[in-house]
């Protein structure tokens, strides 16, 4: 949970609460660790950006993936929204095994001018 601390952060102020409250020292504090784990554990599964981290996909409403399903259903492919985060992920990718390659070219060639070849 401490790993994801900034996405509860924002979920909690969404709702009114401050997640410094749960650091104070016992005689400030107003969240106990019992209280906010039982908010993290009923937040939206779909809408909260908590969640969205641990699972590892975007936050979307319930009409967002309504709305994908049908489109899902009318053209057999995903619509670009429900994928975005694995698009952005494989293309970051794509363009470090392209350095990687740029890079080894480079020493290549360099390797090449020094030997005279």
């Amino acid at each position: 949970m401490l790993k994801h601390r900034d996405a509860l952060e924002f979920d909690l102020l969404m709702m009114g609460l401050d997640l410094w409250d749960w650091w104070r020292t016992p005689p400030g504090r107003r969240l106990s660790t019992r209280r906010v784990l039982l908010i993290a554990e009923h937040l939206d599964r779909f809408g909260s950006h908590f969640w969205s981290e641990i699972l590892d996909r975007d936050p979307m409403s319930h009409e967002q993936i309504i709305l994908g399903g049908i489109f899902y259903a009318l053209t057999e492919s995903e619509h670009p929204l429900m994928t975005m985060r694995e698009d952005a992920r494989r293309e970051r990718l794509r363009e470090e095994k392209k350095a990687r390659i740029r890079a080894a070219e480079k020493r290549r060639q360099a390797f090449f001018k020094a030997e005279g070849l």
